[in-house]
């Protein structure tokens, strides 16, 4: 290697250096961290709502409804309200669902989902997620969208539902 190429070598590798170290300084300064306002921890973050073939023998489908502070609540959907059971799940979970909502336009996000899938209609199951907003409910219907587990709102609301199916059961309930 002669002399022209050490120096244009020695000067690009300076360069890429200095650029590397401005890069990184800049990226240590730089917060990208979400932060969601301290809220109540009666506050209900989302609820998660079955309807559909659980009905057959009487009101035997759960609404899960999640606070702030980790408690989920089971109510029977479609019955008198009454709490049924109580569980916790990781605040931090919640906490996610929370940060995501804040952070996530619902009605874009809306538009881009697939279309959902009336289950229901054959005896299956439809879920429905309805999230505490600033300016009220929204709520996906899996009747009318997907709720796709790609999507990270939808993904850690399945966990909150798979968790507490898996830590508390409806007992069924007859009609008379």
């Amino acid at each position: 290697m002669g002399v022209r190429e050490r120096l244009s070598f020695m000067k690009w590798t300076g360069v890429i250096t200095i650029g590397l170290l401005i890069s990184a300084c800049a990226s240590a300064t730089t917060d990208t961290t979400t932060t969601v306002a301290p809220t109540d921890p009666d506050t209900v973050v989302v609820t998660i709502i079955d309807e559909g073939g659980c009905f057959m023998m009487g009101p035997n489908c759960p609404t899960y409804v999640v606070h702030a502070d980790g408690t989920v609540e089971l109510v029977r959907t479609g019955g008198t309200g009454e709490v049924e059971a109580t569980t916790t799940v990781d605040v931090e979970l919640v906490d996610t669902i929370r940060a995501l909502v804040a952070t996530t336009d619902l009605e874009t996000l809306r538009s881009t989902l697939p279309e959902g899938e009336l289950t229901a209609a054959y005896d299956g199951v439809d879920t429905t997620f309805v999230y505490g907003t600033p300016d009220g409910e929204v709520g996906f219907s899996g009747a009318v969208v997907e709720l796709v587990e790609s999507e990270p709102l939808f993904a850690a609301t399945w966990k909150v539902r798979r968790l507490t199916a898996a830590s508390i059961e409806l007992p069924l309930e007859t009609r008379p």
